[in-house]
C-alpha cells in the first residue's frame, strides 16, 4: 500500500470509528494499538490523527496524546451560540441576494432533511442540513463570515453526531 493510501486508510478507519461511536468521546488514541490493529507504521497514523484534529474530531493534548473530542456542555453551548449569531448576521445580508431558484433549492433541501430524518439516515440528514445553511449564508457574499460559519457548522455537526440520541 502506498504511503498516501495508508494514511487515507488509517484516517477513514479512525474517522468511521469515531462517527459511529465505536471510539467514545474522550477515548485516547494510542498509536501502538492502532499500528497493531491496522498493520501500519506510526507515521501514517500521526498524519491521520493530525487531519482528524484539524477537522475537530480529535483533540491533541501536549505531553498526553490524542483523544476523541469530548467538549464540555459549555463549549457546545458556546459553539451553537456563536453559530446562531454569525448565521443571523449572514442571513440578514443574504436576504437581498436570494432569488427564486435559491428558494426552490431551499425547499428541496428541507424535504431531503425530512426524508433523512424519517428514514433515520444521519449521514444524509447532516449533509442536507449543512447544504441548507450554507446555501443561505453563502448569499451574504462575505468570504470571511462564510468561512467561520462553515467551520462552526462542521464542528457543531460533530457534536450532533457524537451526542444527539438521533445519531
Amino acid at each position: 500500500m502506498k504511503k498516501g493510501s495508508m494514511e487515507e486508510h488509517v484516517y477513514h478507519h479512525i474517522r468511521t470509528a469515531i462517527l459511529s461511536r465505536t471510539l467514545a468521546p474522550g477515548k485516547q488514541l494510542i498509536e501502538n494499538n492502532i499500528s497493531n490493529v491496522l498493520g501500519v507504521s506510526r507515521t501514517p497514523i500521526r498524519n491521520a490523527i493530525k487531519k482528524l484534529s484539524d477537522e475537530g474530531l480529535v483533540d491533541l493534548k501536549p505531553n498526553r496524546g490524542a483523544f476523541v473530542t469530548n467538549p464540555t456542555k459549555d463549549e457546545i453551548i458556546q459553539a451553537y451560540e456563536l453559530r446562531y449569531q454569525l448565521e443571523y448576521l449572514a442571513v440578514c445580508e443574504a436576504m437581498e441576494n436570494l432569488n427564486k431558484t435559491d428558494f426552490e433549492e431551499i425547499r428541496n433541501l428541507i424535504e431531503e432533511e425530512r426524508r433523512a430524518l424519517y428514514s433515520k439516515n444521519s449521514e444524509e440528514y447532516v449533509k442536507a442540513n449543512k447544504e441548507f445553511h450554507v446555501l443561505i449564508t453563502r448569499k451574504c457574499n462575505n468570504k470571511f463570515l462564510n468561512a467561520f460559519i462553515n467551520q462552526l457548522i462542521n464542528q457543531t455537526n460533530i457534536y450532533l453526531i457524537l451526542f444527539d440520541d438521533f445519531f
